[in-house]
């Protein structure tokens, strides 16, 4: 979590110290479909836990770069009046794939605590693969959510 608000800030202080306006800020993508947005989200969230094999550097290099677009995303929804646009547009589906974004982060963050573990601890170390494959299903199950809402509270919101 502490990445994630650092790297909102990163991309935030960017955007504005070096005023960095590009225009208007197009949120809508008419073109996506709610599948192929949860797929693609699907496939970062597979990336984030599957990072922790990596001793976490993927895991924590994915959220970061994701925070510090977030972070630019609100200082140019600032910069250019959108800001409406920016809490109608993303933060509806946001709030489910933020989430399922941190979860993944954080199983990934387990598996590399697993490793380290099993590798330099005397300790015997087992792992709860139930519990493990139910975060699992619940951040498909977010990441499921935030598509469709990214697809029709959008269309909605246009409409």
């Amino acid at each position: 979590m502490l990445v994630y608000v650092t790297g909102c800030i990163i991309g935030s202080l960017i955007t504005l110290i070096l005023h960095m306006d590009i225009g208007n800020l197009s949120f809508i993508k008419k073109d996506s479909t709610w599948i192929t947005l949860f797929l693609h989200n699907l496939y970062v969230n597979g990336l984030l836990v599957l990072g922790g094999v990596l001793l976490g550097f993927p895991t924590l290099i994915i959220l970061f770069v994701n925070s510090i677009i977030t972070g630019f995303q609100f200082s140019q929804s600032f910069l250019t009046g959108q800001i409406s646009e920016l809490l109608f547009g993303i933060m509806p589906h946001g709030i489910f794939e933020i989430p399922a974004s941190i979860l993944s982060a954080a199983l990934g963050f387990q598996i590399f605590g697993f490793i380290y573990t099993l590798i330099f601890s005397k300790n015997n170390t087992s792992w709860d693969f139930f519990k493990f494959a139910k975060k699992c299903v619940l951040i498909i199950l977010l990441t499921c959510i935030a598509a469709m809402m990214e697809v029709f509270v959008q269309l909605y919101s246009t409409t």
